[in-house]
This record gives structure tokens, C-alpha cells and sequence, in this order.
């Protein structure tokens, strides 16, 4: 009878250690499960997507989609919305189910292997769902979610907020928390267990060790927006707002980068033979070989600012946004592994979204123009007629909401060390003559957010996409390997780990590790120059419409510039803070227009309404500059109007006193700073 029970207890116990293992986030096994499929970020799938284009289904929600899709086991294709919802679709494109958050969610999911679901939103939340789409649990968070959570094998959540880089167990405990400023970017998961993420507040990249300590910091020229990306050998690819794309060793020395023509917002993915594929702000998308020398190049025309994936056919699947003066169009561009063009697929709105390749050879992408489109491949024959679907309810989330946990700060970072100068490339633009025409397509008819659509699994293209001509790699500068910067060893917080949501790490000061290691060689090949190496130049926030002539006497510490404004046309703005902010703070992008004021996000997407753009930021010591291009057009209603852009810093948590924005001035009640520039609708 003891040892029965003694046996029952021991089964019991395997039991709950099973029980507790299943509910680790690791990521799932699925085709595309993460934003840029997988931990390190590559953007690269074992699947090949559509060669032709054909519409399987599209289903249009309440607002723009600048979500990457993730795709389950099942078929099923999780997205976020500027609506507040996180929605779940079924393979036919009928909704599963939906969530609505209390803000945008801008975060793209994540799917863990016991089927949950991660995401963040700009409530300042992540949530984690069940598969049915109840809640499991969420975290608050000290600011706006807008990074894209990943899952370490470890069974930690990593995601960044605008304030912090947060490492949570399994439970919804924190486990620790890393102060980095203004994190959009996707954490990248190394195998030596680092976490890798990019600052859009300080300009640097951080490699954080796996217990929470610094690592190394690399400082860029400008803001970094986008998600490293990890090679097999540990490498660290990331862009920059400074318009290069950087390349890192593992131990935080430079090993080449790579000038662009403009800002680079997209994460870079990494192909199967190490090739790095990037596009970039100056219209052009860029494929470069492992030792930073250009392989090929595609003179798209338009921003490119959707991270590109990677199909196992070596095809290159790519979003577009219009550009000032363009043809109003946006689009998924289509490249074979050799750089020709093999087809678009227009879009009535920005693609800012990354696309996600299926295993049954389709390819999800998402647009401002409120539509998630799940795209095939085109067969021959006649259309096939539109099925009816039956709606299907949305599920109720469970109203059990799980404890939010005690958020802790890690002690402030100390100093990096200083850079080396960085080789710069001029690159070259290699035309390929034909360029695609765009085949015919069928929107979705609008429908409410959490409705299943009458689904438009239509049309056959109206044409057969003209094969581009076979391109002649362009090889340019192949870079001088900078030497390994020597690091000054500084102390860092060493946070001890916690199991529960109330405990306090306790941070132990250790040295940071000073990189080591000698020159590296320069890259075999047969190069056509080699470049002088020149220092990184100095940062003029990329305005490429309207940038400012004159400096002023003395500079402004905050400064708004429009450039020209058209009917039709997209616009930038121009936006520079140079001065201490040493106070909490919120801060406003506002546009002041005869339909009301708007808020502009510097992602691209104008929202009616005030918000803050950031809320109750602690300190700010380091200049801002950056240029916001909205990616929406100004209609013809406002030809001749004025349009009035405020960029205001208030103290945290308060609103000033005045009925319009037009009532605002440096002395109004709460201010600290306030700018304006105005320019009339052409």
C-alpha cells in the first residue's frame, strides 16, 4: 500500500512538471509564427510563396493594419489593427475570433507552442490569449507596447516598451527589466541566449547577456526603428535613421556597413547563403552579398519601409509605400533571387506591414487601407464564383483577468564606449529594364471589425506578369574591416532574477565585458574600388522635401518644418529637439486642419483626435531629429487651406488649458515646449 502511494505521488509529480512544461512560451513549430518567422529575425521561410499572383481572400477590418501577420498550425492567421483588435482568421478568411485592447495594437503576434498568443498594445499591455481568444493574462507595462513580442526556448517572453526592455516568465512574472529609450524594435534571440535590440531614443544597438547585464552598445548616427537580425555566425545586422545598414560581429565590433541613400526603417533579413536584403527610404530595395558588397540592387520608386521575407526559392516578397509626386499607388513587390522583378500586387494603401509566407505557398501581408490580404497562387482558367460564407460569431474573451505584476526599473545604463569610424559605400543602382504590370484586383467589401466577411477568394489575374531579364550583379566597394574598438570596462546592473511579480531584482554591479579580439581581414573578392574610410557623417535627420537652409541664431531647442503641401500627395515634416528635457514629459505631433486636429505618429499613421505620441517619458538628454512621413494623402477639400503642425512637450499626465491648439503658446499653463510651422494646401 506505502509504495503504491509513493509510486501515485511520484506519477503525480511527472504529471505537474509535464503540466508546467507545456505552458512555457516557446515558439511554435509553426510556418511563420513570429514577426520575420523566427527568434534570430531572419525573415527567412522553408516555404516558397506564389511565382503569379491571385487573390485567395481578403477581409477588411476597422482601421490600418501595420501588424505583421503570424500564422499558426492550424491555418490559422493572427494580425493586429489601428482598430484595437487583435483578430484571428481561419484559412478560408472567416474570423475565428477577435480581441478588442484599450489602443492600437501595432505589435505584431507572436505563437507559442501550447497554441497562446502574444501581443502588445499601445495601452501599455502585453496580452496573452488562449487559443479560443480568451485571455490568459497580460502585463502592464510603464508605456506603449509597439514592439513585437519573441519567445525564447527558455520559455521568457522578450518585448520592449518605449521606456523599457522587459523579460517576463512564462507566468506573467517579471523576471527583469532593462532601461532602453524608445524601443520599437523586436528583440532577436541569439543562441548563446543575448537578447539584441535597437534604441529609437539613443541611436544605439544593446546586447543585453542573458541574466540582464550589458553586454556591449554599438551608437549609430540616428534613431534605430528596426529589428536586428541575427546571421548563423552571430553577426548583428540592423539600420539605421543615419541611412546605413550596420553589420556587428559578435562581440560588438563593426564589421562593415553600408550607405543607403536615406533612412532605413525595415528590418534586414538574412537569406540561407548569408546574403542581407534591405530596403530603404530612398526608393530603392538592396540585396548585399555576406561581406557588405552590393549583389543587386531594384529601383522601386517608392519608401520602402515593410521588412522583407524570404521564400525557400530564394523569391524576395517586399511592401511599398507611395512617395510625394508618385503615382498614388502602393504595392507587395515580388523579386526572383536574382534581382529581376517577377510581379506586384497593388494595394489602395501604404504596405507598412511584413509580409508571412505559408506552407500552402501563400503570402499574408497588411495595409493602411484597412485590408489583410491573403494572396495564392494563379491558376489558369475561368473565375471561380464567390462562395458564401456563413458568419461566425466572435468568442467573448473570459472576464477573469490575471494580477498585473509590479513592474521594477534597472538602474540607469552607464556610458558606452565610442565608436570607430565606419566605411561608407555609395550604392549603385543596377535597372532592371521591365518592370511588372500590376495585376487587376478585387477588394473586399468592408465589413465590421469582428464579422466574418463575404470573402472575395476572386480573381484571376488579367495578365500574365512579364519575366524580367536576368541581371548583371553590380559588385561595388567591398569595405575595409575596421578594427575591434576597445571598450573601457564600466560597471553594469546585473539584475538577480525573480519568480514572482512583487519582488525587486536586486542589481550586483559587474564589468561589463570589454570586446576583444584584432583587426579583421578584408573580405576576398574582386572588388572595382576600395573605399577611403571616412568618418559616419553627421546626422541631418534625413528631410529629403524641405530641410532648413539656415541655422538660427541661437538654435531653437524644438523645431517643426513642414514640406510642401499638394493635394494628392503625401507630405514629411520635420522635427528636431535639441535641448534637455530633464522632467517627466508627454509629447504631442499634432496637425491643426480645418476637419480638426490629428495626431501624427512617426510610423506613418495620422489618427483624428490628440494623443500623446509619448506619455510620461522621464528624462530625455540626447537630440531628436527625425523626419515623420505620414502615408496618407491630402485630399482635394483642403487646396488652398493652411495646415497648422505643433509639436508640443507638456508635463507628464497634464493637459493645457485651451479650447483649440491655435490657443497654445509658450506660456500656456503646463507647457515646457512648444513649436509650430504652418504651410498652405497647393
Amino acid at each position: 500500500m506505502k509504495s503504491r502511494i509513493i509510486a501515485g505521488a511520484i506519477v503525480s509529480c511527472l504529471l505537474g512538471l509535464l503540466s508546467n512544461s507545456t505552458l512555457q512560451a516557446q515558439l511554435a513549430h509553426t510556418p511563420w509564427p513570429m514577426f520575420h518567422h523566427d527568434a534570430r529575425h531572419t525573415g527567412l521561410s522553408p516555404y516558397a510563396g506564389p511565382s503569379l499572383p491571385q487573390l485567395s481572400w481578403s477581409y477588411t477590418v476597422g482601421d490600418d493594419v501595420y501588424s505583421s501577420p503570424a500564422l499558426g498550425s492550424d491555418g490559422r492567421v493572427y494580425v493586429g489593427s489601428y482598430d484595437n483588435r487583435l483578430y484571428a482568421f481561419n484559412s478560408d478568411g472567416t474570423i475565428s475570433w477577435s480581441y478588442q485592447t484599450g489602443d492600437d495594437v501595432n505589435s505584431s503576434p507572436a505563437q507559442g507552442s501550447d497554441g497562446r498568443v502574444y501581443v502588445g498594445s499601445c495601452d501599455n499591455r502585453l496580452y496573452v490569449f488562449n487559443s479560443n481568444g480568451a485571455r490568459s493574462w497580460s502585463y502592464l507595462t510603464d508605456d506603449n507596447v509597439e514592439s513585437s513580442p519573441t519567445l525564447g526556448g527558455d520559455g521568457k517572453v522578450y518585448v520592449g516598451s518605449l521606456a523599457n526592455l522587459y523579460v517576463l516568465n512564462s507566468n506573467s512574472s517579471l523576471y527583469w527589466t532593462y532601461p532602453i529609450s524608445l524601443v520599437y524594435s523586436s528583440p532577436a534571440l541569439g543562441s548563446d541566449g543575448r537578447v539584441y535590440v535597437g534604441s529609437y531614443g539613443d541611436w544605439q544597438v544593446y546586447a543585453i547577456n542573458s541574466d540582464g547585464s550589458l553586454y556591449w552598445t554599438y551608437p549609430t548616427g540616428e534613431a534605430v526603428y528596426c529589428s536586428p537580425a541575427l546571421g548563423s555566425d552571430g553577426r548583428v545586422y540592423v539600420g539605421s535613421l543615419d541611412h546605413n545598414l550596420y553589420a556587428c560581429n559578435s562581440d560588438g565590433a563593426l564589421n562593415w556597413s553600408y550607405q543607403t541613400g536615406d533612412q532605413v526603417y525595415p528590418s534586414p533579413a538574412i537569406g540561407a547563403s548569408g546574403g542581407v536584403y534591405v530596403g530603404s527610404f530612398d526608393s530603392n530595395f538592396y540585396a548585399l552579398n555576406s561581406n557588405g558588397t552590393l549583389d543587386w540592387t531594384y529601383p522601386i520608386g517608392q519608401w520602402v519601409y515593410s521588412s522583407p521575407a524570404l521564400g525557400s526559392d530564394g523569391r524576395v516578397y517586399v511592401g511599398t509605400t507611395d512617395v510625394p509626386g508618385g503615382s498614388g499607388a502602393s504595392s507587395l513587390f515580388v523579386f526572383s533571387s536574382n534581382g529581376a522583378l517577377d510581379w506586384t500586387y497593388q494595394t489602395e494603401g501604404a504596405v507598412l506591414s511584413s509580409p508571412a509566407l505559408g506552407s500552402d505557398g501563400r503570402v499574408y501581408v497588411g495595409s493602411q487601407d484597412n485590408v489583410l490580404y491573403s494572396i495564392k497562387q494563379w491558376t489558369a482558367g475561368t473565375i471561380t464564383p464567390t462562395p458564401t460564407i456563413t458568419l461566425t460569431p466572435t468568442i467573448t474573451p473570459t472576464p477573469t483577468i490575471t494580477p498585473t505584476p509590479t513592474i521594477t526599473l534597472t538602474p540607469t545604463i552607464t556610458p558606452t564606449p565610442t565608436r570607430t569610424s565606419t566605411p561608407t559605400h555609395t550604392p549603385t543602382v543596377t535597372r532592371t529594364p521591365t518592370i511588372t504590370p500590376t495585376p487587376t484586383i478585387t477588394l473586399t467589401p468592408t465589413d465590421t471589425p469582428t464579422r466574418t466577411p463575404t470573402t472575395t477568394p476572386t480573381m484571376t489575374p488579367t495578365q500574365t506578369p512579364t519575366h524580367t531579364p536576368t541581371k548583371t550583379p553590380t559588385i561595388t566597394q567591398t569595405p575595409t574591416i575596421t578594427p575591434t574598438p576597445t571598450m573601457t570596462p564600466t560597471k553594469t546592473p546585473t539584475p538577480t532574477v525573480t519568480n514572482t511579480p512583487t519582488i525587486t531584482p536586486t542589481p550586483t554591479d559587474t564589468p561589463t565585458r570589454t570586446p576583444t579580439g584584432t583587426p579583421t581581414t578584408t573580405p576576398t573578392g574582386t572588388p572595382t574600388s576600395t573605399p577611403t574610410i571616412t568618418p559616419t557623417p553627421t546626422v541631418t535627420g534625413g528631410f529629403t522635401t524641405q530641410t532648413p537652409t539656415a541655422t538660427p541664431t541661437p538654435i531653437p531647442p524644438l523645431v517643426v518644418v513642414p514640406g510642401p503641401l499638394t493635394t494628392g500627395q503625401t507630405f514629411s515634416l520635420y522635427v528636431a529637439l535639441t535641448e534637455d528635457i530633464t522632467q517627466p514629459f508627454d509629447f504631442y505631433l499634432l496637425a491643426d486642419t480645418p476637419a480638426g486636429p490629428y495626431t501624427l505618429y512617426l510610423n506613418g499613421k495620422i489618427k483624428k483626435g490628440i494623443t500623446p505620441l509619448y506619455k510620461n517619458v522621464k528624462s530625455f538628454t540626447k537630440d531628436f531629429i527625425t523626419t515623420v512621413r505620414p502615408a496618407v494623402k491630402i485630399p482635394a477639400s483642403m487646396k488652398g487651406k493652411t495646415i497648422t503642425f505643433y509639436a508640443v512637450i507638456v508635463q507628464a499626465g497634464k493637459k493645457p488649458p485651451v479650447r483649440k491648439l491655435s490657443d497654445l503658446t509658450p506660456s500656456t499653463q503646463y507647457v515646457i515646449l512648444l513649436a509650430k510651422g504652418a504651410a498652405v494646401v497647393n
